[in-house]
Order: structure tokens, then sequence, then C-alpha cells
């Protein structure tokens, strides 16, 4: 289990300008925890400076995700979904509500344009309909257009 000031040290890591994904988890590798690496990386670094946010803003998404009964999923947490451990670019920090477990299941990711014609949003409903009735889970983000589309098929 990941201690609150750790998952506060993380956020502001991953609101660093010039840290993504991939050096975000080198970044761990290297000083074992994000505490440490915001302790330490400010002086190491010669080429540029590095401006860390404020722990308030880590804080601030803290508040919005309890506010709105999400949940968080790093990828180094044994309930980090196992099928997306083999991406090379994964996703450091996962949001999600209900049951992560469920990510086990075989999955079709559908995302697409927010301003979507009326027959794809048509078109993409069925579909995630259809795979939704054959036992797959629909992975989408949550935006309006094709994703919502897609969520409200499998619904």
């Amino acid at each position: 289990m990941i201690s609150e000031k750790e998952v506060l040290a993380r956020f502001q890591l991953l609101q660093t300008k010039g840290i993504g994904s991939v050096s975000f988890r080198h970044i761990l590798k290297i000083f074992g925890s994000a505490e440490k690496a915001i302790e330490k990386l400010p002086r190491m670094s010669k080429a540029r400076t590095i401006n860390i946010p404020l722990s308030e803003n880590a804080e601030k998404i803290l508040q919005d995700l309890q506010k709105t009964n999400q949940k968080i999923c790093f990828y180094d947490s044994d309930n980090y979904p196992k099928n997306m451990r083999a991406l090379d670019d994964l996703p450091p920090v996962l949001f999600y509500r209900g049951n992560i477990q469920l990510w086990s299941q075989k999955m079709i990711g559908i995302v697409g344009t927010r301003n979507a014609s009326l027959p794809a949003i048509q078109f993409t409903h069925k579909i995630a309909q259809a795979l939704s009735e054959k036992g797959y889970g629909v992975l989408s983000g949550m935006a309006l257009g094709i994703d919502g589309a897609a969520h409200q098929g499998v619904l």
C-alpha cells in the first residue's frame, strides 16, 4: 500500500513539466520513491531548472477524486491490470470507479472524436452493445461523442 504522502509526491512529479510516463518510472526506479525524488531532483539537474508543482495541487487532485468517488491505481500496485503491464508506455496511474478486477477480462478499446456525426454515434453504440453481449468489456475515455456512445452501448 502506498502512503498518502507518496501518492501526493507522485502526483507532483506527474504534473512536472518534462516528466512523462517513461521518465516517471525511471525516476522512481532511481530514487526509490517520489518523495525522495522531489527532495533531490531540483538540486541535481544542471541542464535545466525543474519546477515541481506545489503539494497543494496534488492535494486538490486527491480531494476531487474523493468527491467523485474515484480510486487510483499506480503502475507498481498489485491491482494494476496485468494486460497493461506489457505496454512500453503504460500509464503510470489509472483513475477508475468500480471493480478494477474487471480489467482482467477480454477488452476492446473504442475511442474517437468528440464531434461525431449521428450515424457514427449510432454505429458505435451498436458495436459496443454487441461486444458487451459477447462478453467483452469496453475501454474508452469519458469524452462526449464516440467515447460516450461506447459506454452507453455497453450499459
